[in-house]
């Protein structure tokens, strides 16, 4: 059974946004940020490429020949070339971004790229390192009686969904 969660409407205001940018999905463990994710992508996209640091190290090695978009992509169909990558229609979901905060980096290669949406989701002890002001979150102080609502003088230039 799913349990409706605040961050559900955040997701979809997130889609809706014509501009949207890598997302950050940070808070405690176990709340339900991987599920609700993984909600928030059926039916919406294609393809979903969901890489979980902590279950599959293997994909920390996806950097090594840089944080380009193309070297990413080509890492992660090597270690599993069933992982489907459509321009516009493909989720990229990071899952345990505490596990691996170096990919991190490849956020605003992603962002300029934009063939792929993207969402990372980390645990709070992840606030050790930097974040580029290329990510942003779809939350807001602004709300309306129909949900969150997102301007871009309200939008963050980084922050974090909790």
């Amino acid at each position: 059974m799913y349990l409706k969660r605040k961050i559900d409407a955040y997701l979809t205001a997130w889609k809706a946004d014509p501009e949207r940018k890598p997302l950050i999905v940070k808070g405690a463990r176990q709340i339900g940020k991987t599920e609700s994710i993984r909600r928030f992508s059926e039916g919406r996209y294609k393809s979903v490429v969901e890489i979980n640091f902590v279950l599959e190290p293997k994909y920390k090695t996806i950097t090594e020949e840089g944080y380009d978009v193309e070297s990413i992509v080509k890492h992660i169909t090597l270690l599993d070339p069933s992982k489907e990558f459509l321009p516009g229609e493909t989720l990229v979901f990071f899952d345990e971004l505490q596990e691996f905060p170096e990919i991190a980096t490849a956020l605003k290669a992603f962002c300029q790229d934009r063939r792929y949406d993207v969402i990372c989701s980390a645990e709070y002890r992840v606030s050790a390192w930097g974040i580029s002001s290329t990510m942003t979150c779809i939350l807001s102080t602004l709300k309306s009686s129909s949900g969150p609502r997102v301007t871009e003088k309200s939008r963050p230039k980084a922050c974090w969904i909790t």
